[in-house]
């Protein structure tokens, strides 16, 4: 029972802490992206759980290098959505840092962790063989397995 009542209690709160919704909503995050890949992001800053567009703001995408040395800034442009999009990219492997500027000073406060991009990874090396899907191995097996067949037969024509 008590189980029970903690349980409602905790339901019942629920929609008091979703109401408090605000800041940036960014999808996707970069995880995965490699030196060189597009990171295609869109993105849009919420206020109490609602879109806000705010005009007259060109926002952009920053990335800094974990050791600060290399900064970059991608302007993002206004969808037929609604939403923020930008295509970043990265100049470098390593650990970056980013956010979102240009929404004020609401979206200063906006961090997500670090993300690791990779070196571009190396085009797979493959040997030339004349492979292909057809089954060349069971399409001769059947045809043995039908002249003996038909070997068989005649013989036993022949014999009769």
């Amino acid at each position: 029972m008590r189980a029970l009542a903690t349980g409602i209690v905790l339901l019942a709160l629920l929609p008091a802490a979703a109401v408090a919704k605000t800041g940036i909503s960014l999808n996707p995050p970069p995880d995965g992206t490699t030196v060189g890949e597009p990171w295609d992001v869109t993105f849009e800053y919420i206020r109490n759980d609602a879109p806000v567009n705010l005009h007259g703001t060109t926002p952009s995408v920053r990335i800094v290098s974990d050791d600060g040395t290399v900064s970059r800034s991608f302007p993002a442009h206004l969808t037929d959505k609604g939403l923020w999009s930008a295509r970043v990219y990265f100049p470098r492997p390593g650990v970056w840092n980013y956010s979102i500027q240009g929404f004020g000073p609401a979206s200063a406060k906006q961090s997500w962790d670090p993300v690791t991009i990779a070196a571009q990874p190396k085009p797979a090396v493959t040997t030339s063989s004349n492979s292909s899907s057809f089954p060349y191995g069971w399409a001769g097996g059947g045809a043995a397995f039908v002249l003996l067949a038909a070997g068989l037969a005649v013989v036993k024509l022949r014999g009769s």
